[in-house]
């Protein structure tokens, strides 16, 4: 509106938040939607009164008062927008909460995934790590969030120069998540490249192939297995040499 009556913004200079990106970086994983209708359902248990109205008719109703005078749809419209004002009071509460205790037990485990990958994208290791641990630690998170828990923590580990954790989280993944040969083929990679343990090696990548093997039938599985027959190849040359 500034914009369009050609005038100086009067608020550019204070600080704003955006809560729907919060929110969409918090429990878009969760719920899917994060418009504010959705999450008072789904997150602050809010039902809205019969007075409500749609906020796309809200134009509407403000131009027929305008040329009419007729305000008794009005007071629909303040309805609309006072519910709207204490839902993003009580959602800001929420958000807040969660950076106040990430650890907190009633916290689901996928928020806590999100706001690991919050922190991360914010560039705060030390925070985004308890935040995964934090998630990972129980067995809540489903299978497909589980994998990105453990890639994720294990990669940042690895930047951080901290391999032999890094082997822990993939290790816990394996364990987790059986038929995912990734984890072991990192693991494999560790023992062949930095570990120096070519048995180890070779042992870790059996254990991918027979993941791979409970994979559902596909390109997917079928490069999956090219590469790990590739390195299973190079890994019993390696050993033939050394005998």
């Amino acid at each position: 509106r500034y914009r369009l009556n050609r005038m100086r913004a009067a608020l550019a200079h204070l600080p704003n938040l955006d809560l729907l990106l919060l929110a969409r970086r918090l429990w878009k994983r969760r719920v899917g939607s994060c418009a504010l209708g959705s999450l008072e359902q789904s997150l602050l248990g809010v039902r809205r009164a019969v007075l409500d109205i749609p906020g796309a008719l809200i134009p509407l109703v403000y131009n027929h008062y305008l040329y009419s005078g007729d305000a008794r749809e009005i007071v629909r419209v303040f309805y609309h927008n006072q519910i709207d004002v204490l839902s993003m009071m009580t959602l800001l509460a929420r958000q807040l909460a969660i950076f106040d205790a990430p650890e907190a037990a009633a916290l689901p485990a996928q928020d806590r995934l999100s706001l690991a990958r919050y922190y991360e994208l914010l560039g705060m290791p030390d925070e985004a790590e308890r935040a995964y641990h934090a998630a990972l630690d129980g067995d809540d998170l489903p299978g497909d969030d589980a994998r990105a828990g453990f890639e994720a923590l294990s990669v940042l580990l690895r930047r951080a120069a901290r391999r032999a954790e890094a082997v822990e989280q993939w290790k816990r993944w394996a364990a987790r998540l059986p038929d995912d040969p990734a984890p072991c083929i990192e693991i494999a990679k560790h023992y062949e490249w930095h570990g120096r343990d070519l048995r180890k090696a070779q042992a870790w990548a059996v254990e991918a192939y027979g993941a791979m093997a409970r994979m559902a039938p596909g390109p997917a599985q079928e490069q999956m297995r090219g590469e790990i027959e590739y390195r299973l190849t190079r890994l019993a040359r390696k050993l033939e040499g050394l005998q």
